[in-house]
């Protein structure tokens, strides 16, 4: 997985630094996003919220959030109606349905 959009660009308007910043983070953020992947898919049809994910790989819901709204831009995981604990869930693909 190889994430390389940043979701921020429209934020900082194309800010030379900024988009260097986003460059020299790319391997870290990758990484990440593989660990959130690979804990949402081992929950199967009950997801994972952010507060969960966060708690799981030792992070702060903000360490996750980004990485999770990633792997939504790019189809790897799904939103489904649900809350816990007051957060949405998402689902990897396989599972939408069943989460529904």
């Amino acid at each position: 997985m190889q994430v390389q959009v940043d979701i921020c660009a429209r934020r900082h308007g194309d800010n030379e630094q900024s988009a260097a910043a986003f460059q020299s983070v790319q391997r870290t953020r990758t990484e990440a996003c593989a660990a959130v992947l690979a804990f949402i898919q081992s929950q199967g049809a009950n997801g994972a919220t952010n507060k969960e994910i966060a708690a799981h790989l030792g992070k702060g819901i903000n360490a996750v959030s980004g990485r999770r709204s990633e792997l939504l831009a790019d189809g790897l995981i799904v939103e489904t109606d649900r809350r816990r604990d007051g957060c949405g869930v998402v689902v990897a693909p396989e599972f939408a349905e069943v989460a529904a």
